[in-house]
């Protein structure tokens, strides 16, 4: 059985966990926004429209964007 210490030490842990990937997650959508601005951009002077599927995952991931930063906050 973990006593009192250990049980801090693996929330501690785990907190530090979750930081890390946000950190992660953040640094990572600032990439992806950047290079789907780029091809966006690309699209636009070859005069080419994104596929449905590439609307429909913009979409789903924007709405698990906006739970993930709600479920963030306080």
């Amino acid at each position: 059985m973990m006593d009192e210490i250990q049980v801090l030490e693996l929330v501690e842990f785990y907190e530090d966990m979750i930081e890390k990937q946000d950190e992660i997650i953040v640094r990572q959508s600032r990439f992806i926004k950047n290079l789907a601005t780029e091809l966006s951009h690309l699209r636009n002077m070859l005069n080419v429209e994104a596929s449905e599927d590439e609307r429909l995952d913009a979409g789903i991931i924007e709405e698990v964007k906006e739970e993930y930063v709600s479920m963030r906050e306080p």
